[in-house]
Order: structure tokens, then sequence, then C-alpha cells
């Protein structure tokens, strides 16, 4: 294994939170993060200015991943837009 943390490890967690507690944060969108699942939020009334700012996150985050040699799995990553009219 050349980076990333070890899955059934004692150690697992806590080294997942070490290793993911520079991930990158902003002032328009909310990451929820549970073992080693990520989601990134984000909500506006225009639907495309919460879209657009998911996309400069992600971009955010494809670097973060390209700077620790992250590969993530696209077969395992999802879209999902939700758009409620109040």
């Amino acid at each position: 294994m050349r980076s990333g943390v070890p899955q059934g490890s004692v150690l697992g967690p806590l080294l997942y939170l070490l290793f993911t507690a520079d991930l990158p944060m902003t002032d328009y969108t909310t990451i929820a993060t549970f073992t080693d699942d990520t989601g990134l939020l984000a909500v506006h009334r225009d639907p495309a200015t919460a879209s657009q700012r998911l996309q400069s996150h992600l971009t955010l985050f494809h670097n973060w991943f390209a700077m620790w040699k992250i590969r993530v799995n696209p077969a395992k990553s999802a879209r999902y837009l939700y758009n409620a009219t109040c």
C-alpha cells in the first residue's frame, strides 16, 4: 500500500481521521463524513449556483486527492440533485 489507511485494522478509524483532517473546506458547502464515506452538500435557491459551488469544491477535493496520491473509485461515486420548491 502506497497511501491511505488499511481497512479493518484496529487503528483504522483513528488513522482515517488523522489522514483526512486537512480536507479542503469552503464557506458555502458542508462536508459530511462517516467512516470512509464522504458527502459534499450545497444549498442555494438557484440550483445552478448550488451545482457551481459543488463543482468548485470538488475541484478542491480533486487537487487534494492528487496531492496525497488518493485514487477515487468512480463506480462508488454518485451525484444527487434535490430541487425543493418552498
